[in-house]
């Protein structure tokens, strides 16, 4: 049913006159209002330092709180020409929960890219001390076979040197032979001089050292091997007396004799030296030709003499061949061995030059301190970003039946919204009848500033850290503290919904936090203690049981962990422990560490955890030899501590 109501047309003409007269008024009053909202501006930041110049305020302000929250309200009430559309989101509101998601998404989309990095740098600092380990085993892989290398090539000229003594000795059971003639004045004492005075061994060592030096000159040039001394030995003596006179009815005597010689042998070149009282001339005839020359030049020997020298050149000839022929082989021999063993010495030096340059290559490049250093710094910049955080939000309140309601959403209406509690947990009322906007709008900024707090467990983010002993990761939430918060107002509104009128305040907020992580304690940790022990002794001393109750209160601690008890020694040879033989310390530290063992197993300790090592007295605490010094080295270790990366 419409209801249509007519009005003279003067009328209708004066109401327009009146609307532009109005208009223009509003309008330089909106002028006005505008340089009077600055003005106030001023005023309000120069009377409360909780405004700043872009027009944020301090939801929690140190001056009137009333009078802040007045003073803010009028602003924006000016500014805008009084209340905003109540059924319209602004552009600014717009604006601001796009910024909301923007600055979230960036906060977090940076944290993530932080928490890559740093989980990259310890995943390449994982790698470069894996990379070291191996590296650290091939070296130590390289130092043990260029050690065995160094014994092979001590072993090979070792045997250089002991077939070189087999060599030479069994060149000196080598023996030449020659046909030496030596020519002794006669005289009728002859016999009684060489009787007297051993002439004997003086005739025949000068012609054995004459037929060394043939023999040297002949043969042993075309060995090239040294000649000692040489053994000499008399195989033969011509039966027949061989004599003849000179001119001056001088009587000389020759004895043709066969002499072997080894010239490879220590001789006898070292015999007692005997004052020389026989004058001896000593030939040595090698060629048929020479025997022949010197019998014509001595005038001496007979048909029979001269079949005899014939027969014993030819057996010399032929004996010395062999000889100098097995000799020559023998020597070849020798040093074909001599050749190979110094070829197989050359090649294995080579190996050992290629594996120390493969050495040195592996040499540590310092990977594993820059990878640290990258990882603490990214570890620096996770924990600076997660550390704070300025945190863009929204806030709605709603006064419906004089009851205010809140909501973090730009909804119409109060569906989605939740009481705001005041004192003693009760409803906070706001009465609207008869009230103007701004005194209205003043409680509703009031209420949220004493009610507004920001929830620690709206933002859950989860955050993590490197343990330092084992490079795990320990995660913990981050908890959220406020440093300080600050609003700006988007919308005063008033508007109906159905029968029911509702004021609206929309703020944005701005939270400065500070984040900190309390990361769980790590259930690993090292237990180190030491007991002590009398000299020779296995039994635990009285000191000894309260140290281990010690122990044990800290193995407790950390019950997943491997113990290793482990024995030592002193240095000094132990024959007797309480009457029962000790072979020797290795023994002793281990039952040193057995009863250790078996005092903390009566403790209720797992058997399980423990591993026993006897390191005798290779270990020593003290290395000096006095017995109040090395009292420290009578000693069991017991160690807990977690397992590293590479056990």
């Amino acid at each position: 049913m419409r209801i249509h109501r007519s009005f003279p047309t003067g009328v209708l003409i004066g109401v327009l006159l009146l609307s532009l007269t109005l208009g223009a008024g509003l309008a330089g009053a909106k002028v006005k209002e505008e340089n009077s909202g600055k003005t106030t501006d001023q005023a309000s930041g120069a009377t409360a330092d909780d405004v700043d110049k872009s027009g944020w305020t301090s939801l929690y302000p140190e001056g009137d709180l009333a009078k802040i929250m007045g003073e803010v309200v009028t602003n924006h009430l000016v500014q805008n020409n009084g209340t905003q559309d109540f059924y319209q989101v602004s552009e600014p509101e717009i604006a601001w929960l796009d910024e909301v998601n923007r600055t979230r998404q960036e906060w977090q989309s940076e944290l993530l890219q932080l928490e890559i990095a740093y989980r990259t740098a310890l995943s390449q600092l994982l790698l470069d001390k894996v990379e070291r380990h191996n590296r650290n085993l091939l070296r130590k892989q390289y130092t043990d076979a260029i050690n065995r290398l160094h014994a092979t090539i001590n072993q090979r000229n070792q045997q250089i040197a002991e077939r070189k003594n087999q060599y030479i000795k069994g060149l000196g059971k080598l023996s030449f032979s020659a046909l030496v003639v030596v020519r002794v004045p006669f005289t009728k004492d002859l016999a009684k001089r060489v009787q007297k005075h051993n002439l004997t061994d003086h005739i025949f060592l000068e012609s054995g050292k004459a037929a060394l030096q043939q023999i040297r000159r002949k043969h042993m040039v075309r060995l090239g091997l040294p000649v000692k001394e040489g053994l000499l030995r008399k195989v033969y003596l011509y039966p027949e007396n061989i004599s003849r006179y000179d001119a001056q009815a001088r009587e000389y005597v020759y004895l043709f004799q066969r002499v072997e010689v080894s010239p490879f042998a220590l001789g006898r070149a070292n015999a007692k030296k005997r004052q020389k009282t026989l004058k001896v001339m000593v030939d040595v005839l090698s060629t048929p030709e020479e025997v022949a020359a010197y019998l014509t030049q001595e005038g001496v020997g007979d048909e029979r003499l001269r079949n005899w020298i014939a027969s014993e050149l030819a057996y010399h000839a032929a004996s010395n061949r062999f000889v100098l022929g097995n000799t020559s082989g023998r020597l070849q021999q020798y040093e074909n061995q001599q050749q190979g063993l110094r070829r197989e010495i050359a090649v294995i030096l080579d190996q050992i030059d290629e594996l120390v340059r493969q050495k040195k290559s592996l040499k540590d490049t310092g990977a594993v301190e820059r990878s640290q250093a990258k990882l603490d710094a990214a570890g620096q910049a996770y924990r600076d970003h997660y550390s704070r955080q300025t945190l863009f939000s929204f806030a709605k309140y709603t006064i419906d039946l004089d009851t205010v309601y809140f909501s973090n959403r730009p909804t119409i209406g109060i569906e989605q919204s939740v009481e705001v509690r005041g004192e003693e947990d009760k409803a906070l009322k706001i009465p609207i009848s008869n009230r103007d906007l701004k005194t209205i709008f003043q409680e509703m900024m009031v209420s949220a500033s004493q009610t507004q707090r920001f929830n620690t467990k709206a933002e859950p983010h989860q955050v993590f850290k490197v343990e330092s002993l084992s490079y795990g990761l320990i995660k913990d939430q981050l908890k959220w503290t406020p440093v300080n918060e600050k609003f700006r107002i988007l919308k005063l509104g008033r508007g109906n919904i159905g029968s029911r009128t509702q004021y609206v305040v929309h703020l944005a907020l701005r939270s400065e936090l500070a984040g900190s992580a309390s990361f769980p304690m790590v259930s690993t940790g090292v237990c180190d203690y030491m007991v002590f022990f009398d000299s020779g002794s296995h039994w635990l001393t009285d000191k000894a049981k309260e140290e281990l109750e010690k122990t044990a209160g800290c193995l407790r601690k950390y019950p997943e962990q491997t113990v290793y008890v482990r024995g030592h020694t002193d240095s000094r040879h132990v024959k007797w422990l309480k009457g029962r033989s000790v072979s020797n310390n290795v023994d002793l530290a281990m039952r040193r560490a057995g009863m250790v063992f078996d005092y903390l197993r009566s403790l209720g300790f797992d058997p399980r955890r423990f591993e026993l090592v006897s390191f005798g007295a290779r270990q020593p605490a003290q290395k000096t030899g006095k017995d109040e010094s090395v009292k420290g080295n009578r000693r069991v270790q017991i160690l807990s501590r977690p397992k590293t990366l590479f056990e």
